[in-house]
């Protein structure tokens, strides 16, 4: 998936990339919504931790779509 050299490809995937792991992010949160509704101290500890593992997969792929579109943009 990584591997093409041109720089459109690469960013074309990552974009779905991110908006893969978006869609997972919000659909697993509804879903833990529902599984801890009864228990909302667990929730808010699962919640915080989920939230940091998919905000750092964002931020990630964010900065290497950007890192692209720069090098796209000197290319």
């Amino acid at each position: 998936m990584f591997s093409s050299n041109h720089l459109k490809e690469n960013i074309i995937s990552l974009l779905i990339v991110l908006g893969v792991v978006l869609i997972f992010g919000l659909i697993v949160e509804e879903m833990m919504k529902r599984i801890f509704r009864k228990n909302g101290e667990k929730y808010m500890w699962v919640h915080k931790v989920f939230e940091k593992v998919i905000v750092a997969f964002l931020l990630f792929y964010s900065m290497k779509t950007i890192i692209y579109f720069i090098a796209l943009k000197h290319h």
